[in-house]
């Protein structure tokens, strides 16, 4: 499953360089990854319905989770297609030999 996703990242950076003007929909791709958590996340909604304060404290501990590690993840990509969108390749020649070495392991 890593290797997979490294490979959609490594999709991601080649296409966003190819094409930089779409590199911010290219990485919009993502999104993909969080189709396995719908489920959960519909039952869960439900479950917030039903019982609002028992779901109150895992919804904020979730919400603090998705700031701290995801958030970071996700603003890294966008600066990386919107540097490439404007000419700069730093960023996208740095995250490329990260996910190669990942996929090297």
């Amino acid at each position: 499953m890593k290797e997979r996703f490294a490979l959609h990242e490594l999709w991601v950076l080649d296409k966003s360089e190819s094409f930089p003007f779409f590199a911010p929909i290219f990485v919009f791709t993502f999104w993909i990854w969080s189709l396995p958590l719908l489920p959960i996340l519909i039952f869960y909604s439900f479950l917030m319905v039903t019982f609002p304060l028992l779901t109150f404290l895992p919804s904020i501990v979730l919400g603090m989770a998705l700031a701290f590690f995801v958030a970071p993840w996700f603003f890294r990509w966008f600066f990386i297609s919107v540097g490439l969108r404007f000419g700069k390749n730093g960023m996208a020649s740095e995250k490329r030999k990260e996910i190669e070495k990942r996929l090297m392991q």
